[in-house]
């Protein structure tokens, strides 16, 4: 009986030498995008219009209408210039308006997002426009874009939101993470860096459209509509 318990617990300990000798561990640093939060109420509180013209520095949508042009600037809010003299076009103002990507015009309002919100204003004076409204959380996966090519941690933009948070930009970090492989699967290349495991894909621009009384947006790659004949948009599907 001791034989075969000797036996038994040499097995062991040489099976368990094996496997050890057989690991390797790999070590992987990549890159990750961190979320920056601001207190959703506290972004919210970032409209306002001022007459003074403010320098465009990004361009991004423009939209014409009733001879006045409206640019958004990515993030920052809607240059406001009247181009009734194409050839003397006047800066007349700037709204304010946080995390705003795309705008859209229709019937004296102008529709415009904030990251997770539509926000609309009244026309009827082009030159100062009216804040009318805002639907909250109504695109519930809106980031701001992260245009460097690495991805952003999801858990943690996640966790973020739950605190009545809302990311409003990303900070670069560097991390490293240690895998055991065998031997085998490293020699045979099979073994993937794992590039940030667990982290999402970047953020997205929005894309507003309008057909008739519909106002449509896609914000990663997920279609939501308003109807909008009303003035105030409801939204439909």
């Amino acid at each position: 009986m001791k034989k075969l318990v000797c036996i038994v617990s040499a097995l062991i300990i040489l099976c368990a030498g094996c496997s050890n000798d057989n690991v390797i561990k790999q070590t992987y640093r990549y890159q990750i995008n961190e979320p920056v939060f601001m207190d959703v109420n506290e972004f919210r509180e970032l409209l306002s219009f001022t007459e003074v013209p403010q320098s465009i520095e990004q361009q991004g949508k423009i939209c014409f209408y009733k001879g006045y042009l409206y640019i958004s600037e990515p993030d920052k809010g809607i240059h406001i210039i009247d181009n009734q003299d194409p050839s003397n076009p006047l800066r007349k103002g700037f709204v304010e308006l946080a995390g705003n990507h795309d705008i859209a015009v229709k019937d004296n309002l102008l529709y415009a997002d904030a990251l997770i919100d539509l926000v609309w204003f009244d026309l009827t004076d082009p030159s100062k426009p009216e804040y009318k409204g805002r639907l909250e959380n109504i695109f519930v996966t809106a980031l701001p874009p992260c245009e460097n090519g690495f991805g952003y941690d999801y858990k943690a933009v996640y966790e973020g939101q739950s605190k009545n948070q809302i990311v409003v930009g990303w900070t670069v970090s560097e991390r490293e993470e240690v895998y055991e492989v065998s031997k085998d699967d490293f020699l045979n290349e099979s073994v993937a860096s794992p590039g940030g495991g667990g982290t999402g894909v970047n953020g997205s621009f929005s894309l507003f459209s309008l057909y008739q009384k519909y106002l449509y947006t896609v914000i990663n790659s997920e279609l939501t509509i308003f109807e909008v004949s009303s003035g105030i948009p409801v939204k439909v599907g």
